[in-house]
Formats: structure tokens, sequence, C-alpha cells
């Protein structure tokens, strides 16, 4: 029974080398297919056009340096003695050069008994720079207030700043994507050889479970951060995830339905 494991599993890792190009070129080009949509129209569907609205009217202010208006909207547990000082130096940011564009590249929102909490994210494109713009509201019992203000300069788009490539990466971050490779291949040869497979019972179950995968070794793929994760399931056990405008995160889970599988196989062909 080991042995047969043995020469599954290393079938199954002679299979993944010798299509590792493959397995790559697949991964990589689902990243591209979804970077290539047109992000601008899903972050329509999204976004809060009433949100976005109001958090161009707050940068629109902050540009202006009018900070009294901005103030008047703030949270009063947030205001403080410095806070037109620091609304001063978020003022500094944006050049006094013309403006070339201006996108909205994240939104989020969360409701709790009734209070939601909004996050915009701008970008504004300017000739020697970028600027990333995040206006947090809060609505509490009716009454909007903002909750945080942050802006931060940039000399790249969100788009090339969170692009995938595979150049200036960390050891970390290769040996995630090659688990990541490894994992999904696994389960896809396993699920393959598992429709080949005459069982006599519960067969679609079997290929179900060649699929799920346990734990989870993440990475981010713009900032290098990682994740251990063990308690959680997966259906897909290597892969990649992204918000529209946002960073890629690889993640790797063990491929435990195609391993127990695999090691079950001749069994299984018996009964």
């Amino acid at each position: 029974m080991f042995r047969s494991f043995l020469h599954e599993f290393c079938s199954c890792v002679l299979r993944m080398a010798s299509h590792r190009s493959l397995s790559l070129a697949l991964l990589v080009g689902s990243m591209l297919l979804v970077s290539g949509c047109d992000r601008a129209s899903l972050m329509k569907h999204v976004a809060s056009s009433q949100d976005e609205a109001t958090a161009k009217r707050y940068v629109d202010l902050l540009r202006q340096k009018n900070f009294e208006l901005i103030r008047a909207d703030f949270n009063p547990a947030f205001v403080t003695d410095d806070t037109d000082q620091k609304l001063t130096e978020m003022a500094n940011v944006f050049p006094a050069t013309q403006l070339i564009s201006e996108k909205t590249i994240g939104y989020s929102k969360s409701e709790v008994s009734g209070n939601s909490t909004r996050s915009t994210t701008l970008e504004y494109q300017f000739p020697d720079r970028w600027v990333f713009a995040e206006v947090t509201m809060q609505q509490l019992d009716g009454d909007t207030k903002i909750l945080s203000f942050r802006v931060q300069p940039s000399w790249e788009p969100i788009e090339n700043l969170n692009r995938f490539t595979l150049s200036g990466k960390n050891l970390e971050q290769y040996t995630v994507l090659l688990l990541a490779i490894a994992s999904a291949s696994c389960c896809i040869y396993a699920f393959i050889l598992c429709t080949r497979t005459k069982i006599a019972k519960h067969k679609w179950l079997w290929l179900l479970f060649t699929l799920f995968g346990v734990g989870q070794f993440d990475v981010n793929w713009t900032t290098a951060q990682s994740h251990l994760l063990l308690d959680s399931l997966h259906l897909i056990t290597g892969g990649a995830t992204a918000p529209i405008y946002g960073s890629w995160t690889v993640y790797a889970s063990l491929p435990l339905g195609a391993v127990i599988f695999l090691y079950n196989r001749r069994s299984l062909e018996k009964h």
C-alpha cells in the first residue's frame, strides 16, 4: 500500500515538474486576464456614487486649505489641538501643478446594528506624482461624520504598485508561489486520475474530495507580508486573489484530499 502511494506521489511530482511552465503560465495568465478587465467599470458597480462624491468634496476642501469645513464634519472625539497642523501637512502633499486625472481605487462598507462605516480611496495624478486619499465616514444614529482622513504620495500609479511581476521578490514570495503551483497541480492531477479510476461507490464524493485542501500559507505580493492559517479549508488548494485595484495575495494549502486519494487509489479500484 505504501509503495503504491509513493509511486503515485512520485508520478504526481514528475508530472508537475514536466508541466511546471504550463502551470505557471496558467496561474500568471489568469492573473493577467483579471488585471486586464476594465477595473474602472467594476469599481463603479462597487462604490457608492454618493460616498465617492463626498470623499472628492473633502479632498477638494483639503487642497483649497478650507480646514474649517472639514473639521466641522469630523467626529468630535478625533478633533485635537493639532488637527489644523495635520491637515496642513496633508494639504502640502498635493502639488500646486495641474491635476491630470482622478479616479476611485477602493471602497468598503460595513454595517453593525444599523450604523455603517464607509471608506473611499481616491487616486489623483499630477505631472510629478500620484496622491492617494482615503476618507472614512461613520454614520451613528443618522448622523454622518468623518472617522479618518489620510493622504499618501506615490511616484507610481496604483496599477504599477500592485501589478503581478516575478522580479524583485524575496525567497518567501517565490516559495509560496511554487507551493501554490505544486499544490494546485497535484489536486488537478488527482482529480483527473480519479475520473479515470473505476470506483464502485461514491465516486462523486472522491472527485470533490481531491480538490480540498487544509491550512493556508499566503503572502502579499506587494508588501511581502505573510500569514499561516491552520484552521482553514479550501476547495482550490493554490491560487491568487486580489481586489479590483488591490495587491495580489498568493496562497497555498495542503492538498489533503488529493494525497488521501492517491494513497487509497489501488484499494478503491479493488472494491
